[in-house]
């Protein structure tokens, strides 16, 4: 049997949250004696206005007695990143689109090879039309047995010149040892690009002059092998991302600017 003080308690509870939802801070007439038996004056928070009840320790007390919480304020909502970093990424991620457009032309790029020739009978791309920088071209020639590796993205790539030409040509996977030291047959397309407007290039170019394989002077053509449209979803996937990044940082702006 639950003694007589609990039972106090419960009846006072109850009153005091029939005032609470009623709206009430002072006693009511004619309140139980149960009521006026607890002291109102420990319950009630005595800085909190009279039709703000929220917040108060009979708040607290009457949701813990219905199994859930009553939050004593709205939480202040806290943004991870202000507005200003969002215009930044949004500028970053807009630059590197820009950057990407030039990919994703030629990925989508149905234009057949250009023929830049083979030992002996090369072309000059600047005579071509349509061989400027990012032209999808296919090229035959003689490997030079002295090649250069670098890495690029955590690949290994293997940069070799084509013997009595300006073709470099730069072709992703680990160089084959067998051939270490011997030229070979070489037949391939890929994406054409000027070696002075790929400044890793430079010191390629320069290691190859000193080795009596490339000329000094003159302008000096980058072939990468393999690289052809609808080859690969690297671009694509590049492309979307930042486009989507860019337009979720504004997107997020403008939201909360409207908000206020």
């Amino acid at each position: 049997m639950p003694d007589d003080d609990d039972q106090a308690r419960d009846q006072a509870l109850d009153e005091l949250a029939r005032r609470f939802h009623a709206g009430e801070s002072q006693p009511a007439s004619g309140e139980s004696p149960a009521a006026a038996a607890l002291d109102v004056d420990e319950v009630l928070e005595a800085e909190v206005p009279d039709d703000d009840l929220r917040g108060t320790l009979l708040a607290r007390r009457l949701s813990r007695r219905r199994g859930y919480g009553l939050p004593a304020r709205e939480a202040k909502v806290r943004n991870l990143f202000g507005n200003w970093a969002l215009l930044a990424l949004a500028a970053l991620s807009a630059w590197s689109f820009a950057s990407a457009l030039p990919d994703i032309r030629y990925w989508l790029s149905s234009a057949k090879p250009l023929d830049l020739g083979h030992l002996g009978g090369y072309s000059d791309p600047s005579s071509l039309s349509g061989a400027a920088d990012g032209a999808y071209v296919h090229l035959e020639g003689v490997a030079s047995p002295k090649r250069g590796t670098y890495s690029r993205f955590l690949r290994e790539h293997e940069v070799f010149p084509l013997l009595a030409s300006r073709f470099l040509i730069d072709r992703p996977g680990t160089p084959n040892d067998s051939l270490r030291g011997y030229g070979f047959r070489y037949s391939g397309d890929g994406r054409l690009w000027r070696a002075s407007s790929e400044s890793r290039f430079a010191g390629v170019r320069e290691q190859f002059v000193k080795a009596g394989e490339l000329a000094a002077v003159g302008e000096v053509y980058v072939i990468e092998d393999g690289v052809a449209p609808r080859r690969g979803f690297g671009a694509p996937l590049e492309f979307v991302l930042w486009g989507g990044l860019c337009t979720l940082c504004l997107a997020v702006v403008v939201r909360r600017k409207l908000r206020r």
